[in-house]
């Protein structure tokens, strides 16, 4: 065998094997979760519209560590290209209808969609709360 193919089956063995390791101390962070208090739980439920755990910054290294690199850069990646398109398409729609109907009316739409989206989200909230109550109560 060429001694390049040996040395990258080495190098392919050694990532499984930290690949391992790293599930296991994943498993083993996730194990010793701390509980924080209930009122920041449940308003992070509200916020959020469901269950959100509080991580500390080890455990976010640890599951970043977790994450192959380039598994890593995609995801920034992606985030990061939706979170610009969304800012172009919010800069266009907002200076084509300052422009067309002045800044009040444009001003009110903003608030009229964000409104609007708060609500629903705030509806989807309550009923996944009110799903997880009834469920703990056992019914």
């Amino acid at each position: 065998m060429h001694p390049l193919l040996n040395e990258y089956m080495a190098e392919l063995h050694m990532r499984e094997l930290q690949q391992e390791a790293t599930t296991g101390r994943l498993a083993a962070e996730a194990g010793r979760q701390d509980g924080d208090h209930s009122s920041q739980r449940w308003l992070r439920y509200l916020l959020l519209g469901s269950y959100a755990p509080g991580y500390s910054d080890k455990q976010v290294d640890i599951k970043q560590e977790g994450m192959p690199s380039w598994l890593q850069r995609r995801i920034h990646t992606a985030i990061r290209e939706v979170g610009l398109a969304a800012l172009g398409v919010g800069f266009l729609a907002g200076g084509f209808l300052g422009t067309r109907f002045g800044l009040l009316p444009a001003v009110l739409l903003g608030g009229i969609i964000s409104l609007v989206t708060l609500l629903s989200i705030m509806r989807r909230s309550a009923i996944l709360l009110k799903e997880r109550l009834l469920l703990a109560r056992g019914r």
